[in-house]
């Protein structure tokens, strides 16, 4: 009898109610068993997918080897960037959820309204670097510049239509914030202090325009349940500081300036440092 001298190919079979599935790639587990959990329609978070996925495959890849989180991650974003199932949306960082009738309804990142906002600014933004062509004549540059403001007339008109609560003038943009001093660890918490170039009487209701009175900008990021708070201090003219007031009404494409401005700014290298053990920790008495 002649012997087979090539190993045999290994599936994983994984248990799906009463019956068993078999799975031909590690992507194809990973995503199937990242659809079953998000079918109950409720948010989970990264964290929560990944346990999900252990549990169900034994932590093991097709092959029998230990699926890492290099390998789930991976078939997730091939899921959103390849596929494009828009079945699935991230809600916010680190967190994903089914779509559904209310969520395209509703005013969240995976919605309609804000879908269309976003695409709309990144166009903007897109078409107005295209245009600034160097080296063409000045006729040249005035017919761009006439359809170029063409365009962009459209495309706000289109955005004031869209996103009737929130007014052009008073969007945060990457344009209108910037980040004006390093960022400030303090407890659990990492701060960091806006300076604005956007309508703040109209977006706040408060009353600083041609006053002496002012208003800071800040944002909270607490690394222990990834959590970001906006909230604003008006200074009064008198130099009196009021209490902070929470911003409720940022949309998730305003958040997100916020959080990359973060980023950008070393938020990582922040999160790392009140992350470490305090030298005095684990000090004893003599």
């Amino acid at each position: 009898m002649k012997q087979d001298n090539n190993p045999p190919r290994v599936f994983a079979y994984m248990r799906v109610g009463s019956s068993q599935q078999m799975f031909k790639s590690n992507a194809d587990m990973v995503r199937h068993f990242f659809q079953e959990l998000l079918d109950d329609g409720k948010e989970h978070s990264y964290k929560q997918i990944c346990s999900y996925i252990n549990d169900k495959t034994n932590g093991r890849r097709v092959d029998g080897g230990r699926l890492t989180d290099e390998t789930v991650h991976s078939a997730i974003w091939y899921l959103f960037k390849h596929d494009n199932d828009f079945r699935y949306a991230q809600t916010r960082k680190g967190y994903y959820q089914k779509n559904s009738a209310e969520s395209l309804l509703g005013d969240g990142k995976s919605s309609l309204r804000q879908v269309s906002l976003q695409t709309l600014y990144e166009a903007k933004e897109k078409i107005q670097i295209h245009a600034a062509l160097p080296g063409i004549s000045e006729q040249e540059q005035k017919d761009v510049s006439q359809i170029l403001r063409n365009i962009i007339g459209a495309i706000d008109q289109a955005i004031a239509r869209i996103d009737g609560n929130v007014l052009d003038a008073t969007r945060i943009t990457s344009d209108n914030l910037q980040i004006t001093d390093e960022l400030f660890a303090d407890g659990d918490r990492i701060t960091a202090y806006f300076g604005t170039w956007f309508d703040v009487d109209q977006r706040f209701g408060t009353q600083t325009e041609g006053t002496d009175a002012y208003i800071d900008l800040c944002a909270n990021y607490y690394p222990e349940d990834e959590t970001l708070s906006v909230y604003y201090i008006l200074h009064d003219t008198d130099g009196a500081e009021r209490d902070p007031v929470s911003v409720t009404n940022l949309t998730e494409y305003e958040r997100e300036i916020i959080w990359q401005l973060m980023i950008d700014a070393g938020l990582e290298k922040r999160i790392a440092e009140i992350s470490e053990p305090d030298e005095d920790e684990g000090m004893k008495m003599e």
